[in-house]
């Protein structure tokens, strides 16, 4: 999918939702201006993933493990240990793309996700050297959440200590995550986190940008008390670059599907989906390479269906730290161990426009225990059928026009091939 160049206008904090109703809460940015040059800026990014001679021999095999230190503002001074650990756990999963809910992304999806090699750590140091388990604590009853209307300045209290809450380590070594309580002084809650993007990210609206002063992530104390959710993994997607993969439409345009996130691998839509797993959506009708609403995105607003950034997500996040956190991170070479692969199985599937017959055909070595499995553009298993010998023929006939993934699998169920074929 092309690369889009997107311009947006910004609004914040929608909705109007009694505090405890974390069912609808949001994530605390809106629509926001996405600067001229990011176009041009992105392709840099991509381009520096992409090739050897600009990333460095070491990139392929590097982790950038980032310091972490969490600000609990409570009304307790009893911290849950364990639930600390968990929640660190659980973003190591996701960045890592170790996370079990990785099989629930569908099958149209899998050759677009990647491991963004980007882990946390509790910080075991202060800013003065002294050692630390990560945390700082601040017992009081304030609340730290702004009302519609109120200035986007106005919404980083719980970082001060002047105001009741806790100033940041220092913000080039140390990401700052507050956790906090976000109900407004009317009694509303509007977001479940925010975050700010790293300083002069150019997608972004300079009044995001996380000076010295604010930078980091704010949680709202029910949003981290809820497992499954993913609002901490989809807020350091915003420390670390990334924008809602809808693009932040305005909600008045009368163009649909006009703006876009600018990453080249996350399906166009019309505006984030709210609270649901329905995975027959598709708001956005492409004229080419056209898919459905990936719900799976942690950009998106989907709740317990998010588990997978793209390839290109990946991408951008990784340069955003080389470039524009580039002090934060410790790097770490992995090694992984060569895998075992089998001999190289050749596979051809035709014809690519299906009439009433699909050929399965091996064109060297053939073995037991290979199967054909069709899937859907939904990502419904449509056919599966074992492959007996070299060349197998599929009834396909009762299939509906449309455009199918057909992958065949070995014993093992790793891909040996998939491809996409019309009806």
């Amino acid at each position: 999918m092309a690369v889009r160049l997107c311009i947006a206008i910004m609004v914040c904090l929608l909705g109007r939702t009694p505090a405890g109703a974390q069912d609808s809460l949001r994530c605390g940015f809106g629509r926001g201006s996405f600067n001229v040059p990011y176009d041009q800026w992105y392709r840099h990014a991509v381009e520096h993933i992409r090739t050897p001679a600009k990333r460095g021999a070491a990139e392929p095999d590097t982790t950038y493990i980032i310091p972490v230190v969490l600000h609990y503002i409570q009304q307790a001074f009893i911290i849950d240990y364990q639930l600390m650990h968990d929640r660190i756990a659980q973003l190591n999963a996701d960045f890592r793309r170790r996370n079990a809910d990785t099989i629930n992304l569908r099958s149209i999806f899998r050759s677009r996700v990647g491991d963004a090699r980007i882990e946390f750590v509790l910080a075991d140091s202060t800013p003065d050297g002294l050692p630390s388990q990560g945390y700082t604590r601040t017992r009081n009853y304030l609340t730290f959440g702004i009302d519609k209307g109120t200035p986007y300045s106005q919404a980083h209290k719980m970082k001060f200590d002047s105001t009741g809450g806790i100033k940041p380590w220092d913000t080039r070594k140390y990401l700052n995550i507050w956790i906090c309580d976000l109900t407004t002084p009317m009694g509303f809650k509007y977001t479940a986190g925010f975050a700010t993007p790293p300083f002069n990210s150019p997608n972004w609206s300079a009044q995001y940008y996380g000076d010295s002063l604010i930078d980091g992530v704010v949680i709202d104390r029910s949003s981290w008390l809820s497992s499954g959710n993913r609002t901490l993994t989809h807020e350091v997607g915003h420390y670390l670059g990334l924008r809602h993969v809808s693009g932040d439409p305005s909600g008045l345009s009368l163009e649909p599907c006009l703006f876009d996130d600018s990453i080249f691998d996350t399906p166009r839509i019309n505006g984030q989906n709210l609270w649901h797993c329905d995975k027959s959506t598709n708001t956005c009708i492409e004229a080419v390479d056209d898919m459905p609403d990936m719900l799976e995105n942690y950009m998106d607003y989907t709740a317990d269906c998010r588990n997978s950034f793209t390839k290109g997500q990946v991408a951008l996040m990784r340069y955003c730290l080389k470039t524009l956190r580039k002090d934060i991170f410790d790097l770490k070479i992995d090694q992984p161990k060569e895998p075992y692969r089998e001999k190289e199985v050749r596979v051809m599937m035709y014809p690519n426009v299906m009439q009433d017959k699909l050929y399965v055909e091996f064109t060297d070595s053939f073995s037991q225990g290979n199967h054909l499995v069709v899937y859907d553009m939904l990502g419904r298993k449509i056919v599966e059928k074992t492959l007996v010998e070299p060349l197998t023929v599929t009834d396909v006939g009762a299939l509906s026009g449309g455009i199918y993934i057909a992958a065949v699998k070995n014993r093992a169920g790793d891909v040996l091939t998939e491809q996409r074929l019309l009806k």
